[in-house]
Order: structure tokens, then sequence, then C-alpha cells
């Protein structure tokens, strides 16, 4: 039993040396994230314009609920702070003073948590509201159904285009799925849909093939400076 509580010990010790380091990480979603993966998933612009909507508004609701959380926590603190019998007299007392101590200790570290994931989500709303700002102002100050009327059908354009390539690209040929989602199309629209997707599919396999010739001339650099390495002068 000790030898366990030494090791516990031990733990926090090392645990309080490194929650400076663990304190600086507080952002779920980092810039990089959100603009290539969170909004970068979609490409069209109205889209990735609709889903930066969608996640500043969930994050900000989030905020307001923390905050709640946040307040209830430091009354509960308080709340616990005033039961205290200030000078026990007897065991029993002690005992119960002890035991709200304990809770207080708890709900402070709940407190500090809160505050922790209220200063990551305020650098995530941070970072949405630039990315907006910077990046999508012809979207501001248009109504969704404006929004809507002038950029869906592209949208749906776009994405067919993108998930038929990436068939070609894997498959080489469309699956059941998007054959399904282009017969519900008018004719125009399929025939555009199609040469996005061939335009598509030919530039990622273009990119493909020059990455795989750069590294096969790597390694064959890297096999003939090894094999230059051996050569013994004559």
């Amino acid at each position: 039993m000790s030898d366990q509580k030494e090791t516990i010990e031990n733990l926090k010790t090392q645990l309080n040396k490194f929650k400076t380091e663990f304190e600086k990480v507080t952002r779920a979603k980092t810039p990089f994230e959100i603009k290539h993966f969170v909004i970068g998933q979609h490409e069209s612009r109205w889209k990735q314009w609709y889903q930066l909507c969608i996640e500043t508004d969930a994050k900000y609701r989030a905020i307001q609920e923390t905050e709640g959380n946040k307040r209830l926590t430091e009354l509960e603190i308080e709340e616990l702070e005033l039961s205290l019998i200030s000078k026990p007299k007897s065991r029993l007392a002690e005992i119960g003073n002890e035991k709200i101590q304990i809770q207080i200790g708890q709900k402070k570290n709940q407190l500090a948590h809160i505050n922790s994931l209220m200063i990551g989500a305020f650098k995530e709303v941070s970072d949405y509201l630039a990315l907006a700002e910077n990046e999508y102002p012809e979207f501001w100050g248009k109504s969704e159904d404006e929004l809507v009327a002038a950029h869906e059908e592209d949208y749906w354009n776009q994405r067919l285009s993108r998930q038929i390539a990436v068939d070609l690209m894997t498959f080489g040929r469309i699956q059941a799925g998007n054959i399904t989602c282009l017969l519900q199309l008018g004719e125009k629209q399929k025939t555009r849909i199609l040469m996005m997707a061939l335009s598509k599919s030919d530039q990622h396999t273009g990119i493909a093939n020059r990455a795989e010739k750069v590294y096969q001339d790597a390694v064959a650099d890297k096999v003939m400076s090894k094999k230059l390495v051996g050569v013994q002068p004559s």
C-alpha cells in the first residue's frame, strides 16, 4: 500500500510539472483544421459559408450554456463554503467540514475545467469569425433564400462531380449511389457534372503521376548515391 501511495505521489509531482504545458492546449479544432477540413469539406463556397454559419452558431450556443454552468458551479462553491462550521466542537462536525472541503476542491476543479473549455471555445469562435470576415465577404448581408437560389445548384454540381471523380480514380467506374443521384437530374446538369468529374479526375491523376515520378527519381538518386559511396578509386 505504501508503494502504491508513493507511486501516486510521484505521478502527481510529474503532472504538476507539466500542468502549464497541458493548459496551453485549449482549442478543440485548430484554424487549419477549421479552414481545410470543417469548412473546406465542401467545394462550393456557398456551402462552405453555410457550414461556417452552422459551426459558429453551435459553438456560441455551447459558450452560452457553459457560462450558465460556470455560474452555477461558483454558487455551489459559495454555498458549500457557507455551510462550513467555523469552530467544530465534535469529531462528527470535523468530519462534516472535511467532507465539505473535499466537495469544494472537486467543484473548484470543475470550475477550472469549465474555464479552460471556455477559453478554447472563445478562440474557436474568433477563428470562425476571422474566416467569415476575411474569406467570405460576398455572402454577408444576404438572406438564406437569396443564397440558396443563387448557389444551391452549383453546390450539388461540385459535390456530385467530386464524388464521381473519386469513383473513377478509385474503382474506374461510377458507383451505384452516384448513378442514382445523376438519374434524378436533368440532361444538361448531368452532362455538366460528368464533364466536371472527368476534369477533376484527370487533374488529380496528373498530380498523382507527377508525385510518383518525383518519388521514383528521389529513390533512384538515393540508390545511385549509395553505390557511388561504395565505389573505391582504382
